[in-house]
């Protein structure tokens, strides 16, 4: 489990998902957030990058608890760290609609090669609003906007 030197983490473990397989789920909730305190929940991708370079595979983190906490003095920020699947990267990352566009042996070689025979990068935004509404009745509308950006930008017509 990754630690941070300021705020709170907690891990979601293998939230279950209509969309995609089950992962984990960082949850960063920085110091001296109260119960019922407005706040922001950003959603973040790789999260298993975001908080202990100890924990990730290159040593390296994004530091991400500490740039929210520097940038959110006026209106806390929750961060939810998304992990990614190994081996399932590119599919789940990679824009479908960009994908279309791509010229067709182009396309059909990175689905072959990368996603494993099947982009999965829809599935996966709407997992990200998705998962995120399972576990915590006090951000929910908080939650239920990022979703429902979430599945704007997974929409044909959004």
């Amino acid at each position: 489990m990754p630690m941070v030197d300021l705020g709170q983490l907690q891990r979601w473990e293998a939230l279950p998902s209509r969309y995609v397989q089950p992962r984990p789920v960082d949850v960063w909730i920085p110091p001296g957030l109260q119960p019922g305190q407005p706040h922001r929940v950003l959603c973040m991708h790789d999260g298993q990058m975001l908080f202990d370079a100890r924990t990730t595979w290159n040593r390296q983190a994004w530091n991400a608890h500490r740039a929210a906490h520097e940038l959110s003095a006026q209106l806390p920020t929750i961060i939810l760290g998304i992990w990614n699947r190994e081996g399932q990267r590119y599919a789940e990352y990679f824009p479908e609609r960009a994908l279309a566009l791509a010229p067709r042996a182009a396309r059909e070689s990175y689905v072959q090669r990368e996603a494993g025979g099947q982009p999965r990068a829809d599935a996966y935004l709407r997992h990200g609003g998705d998962v995120t509404l399972l576990r915590e009745p006090s951000m929910r509308q908080a939650l239920e906007d990022a979703a429902a950006a979430l599945a704007q930008l997974a929409t044909p017509d959004g």
